[in-house]
């Protein structure tokens, strides 16, 4: 629903919500510290101009971060939908 287009929506059941909350929580806790790890002994090595472990840690980071930020709008959405049909009862 990035456009705010009703038609981008798709139904998620709570299993699927608990799948989208499952992996934020991996994302988070796992994995980022994991990225950070990578991208401080990347810095360790010197020149970051031509680091291509220093290049790749920051573009996962990115790909992590992205996602993370995608989980967190989903769910977000998910919350609001619902609490809107709540006041609409």
């Amino acid at each position: 629903m990035q456009n705010g287009n009703d038609m981008d929506k798709e139904p998620i059941t709570l299993n699927g919500l608990n799948k989208l909350k499952e992996e934020l929580i991996f994302l988070k806790e796992k994995k980022r510290p994991e990225i950070v790890a990578a991208i401080a002994e990347a810095r360790s090595h010197g020149d970051l101009k031509e680091n291509a472990e220093y290049h790749a840690a920051k573009e996962e980071q990115s790909h992590n971060e992205g996602r993370i930020t995608e989980i967190n709008d989903i769910i977000a959405r998910l919350l609001q939908e619902q609490t809107s049909l709540m006041l609409l009862k």
